[in-house]
């Protein structure tokens, strides 16, 4: 008899353990569960209103849309400027097209030309009749040519070369393409060539020299036609080049 009810306080102890462990809320495991969601609804929110909401830095670097810019450009092959780039419609790549003289016309007409997007890497890819691979370059009016084999049997680099403008006569050595981001009258130059030669100037540096830059963003005053009968040729010239930012 006393055997028997030795067990039964024994199970009866038992059963009210489990059941106090049951009805215990594990609340640090609760806490922490909490804080996840929290923290990860914290970084999917900041990350869609950074994709959203572009900063004001990269915002404000130029080019932007309505602008209008042109940069003197050419390919040297092996010491020797192949013939222009043909004309390219207006809206390639953005705004980055070429207008046939030798020219490449930065005027972004959406976010695929402007700030840091208006470079020589965007250009191209806009450009059928030129085409740059690591091992060759193919471009209209000189074929392929392969770099292992170019100048004379002798071998070639494509390197990228940039005056900044045309007072500028040593020019600044790029690797790639996406790293000449383009600034207005500037001089570009894709250039193949042996060891130890030296880039020049594309000849389109002259039609940079003879078409002057005009920005739609710029307002110009329309003059009257009183104003404009006593208004000369050199002092209207110099108005609008004075509008132009340098």
């Amino acid at each position: 008899m006393n055997s028997n009810a030795s067990r039964k306080v024994a199970r009866a102890a038992a059963s009210g353990r489990s059941s106090k462990v049951r009805k215990q809320i594990p609340i640090g495991y609760y806490s922490s569960l909490g804080a996840i969601v929290i923290a990860g609804v914290f970084v999917i929110g900041y990350s869609r209103y950074e994709k959203t909401q572009p900063t004001a830095s990269s915002s404000s670097i130029p080019p932007s849309i309505g602008t209008k810019w042109r940069v003197a450009f050419g390919v040297d092959v092996c010491g020797k400027y192949v013939p222009n780039l043909p004309a390219s419609a207006p809206s390639t790549a953005g705004g980055l097209y070429s207008s046939g003289d030798g020219l490449i016309q930065v005027a972004p007409v959406s976010s695929k030309a402007t700030g840091n997007n208006a470079n020589l890497a965007n250009f191209l890819k806009g450009e059928s009749s030129i085409k740059i691979t690591s091992t060759s370059i193919d471009v209209q009016g000189k074929g392929n040519v392969k770099l292992s084999t170019a100048c004379g049997g002798k071998g070639a680099v494509i390197t990228y070369a940039v005056w900044p403008s045309l007072l500028v006569t040593t020019p600044k050595i790029y690797h790639s393409a996406s790293s000449v981001k383009f600034q207005n009258d500037e001089l570009v130059a894709i250039s193949v060539l042996s060891q130890g030669q030296k880039p020049t100037k594309p000849p389109s540096e002259v039609a940079l020299v003879s078409s002057p830059t005009t920005s739609s963003s710029v307002p110009v005053a329309t003059p009257s036609s009183k104003s404009s009968t006593n208004t000369s040729p050199g002092s209207s010239s110099s108005a609008s080049s004075s509008s132009v930012p340098g």
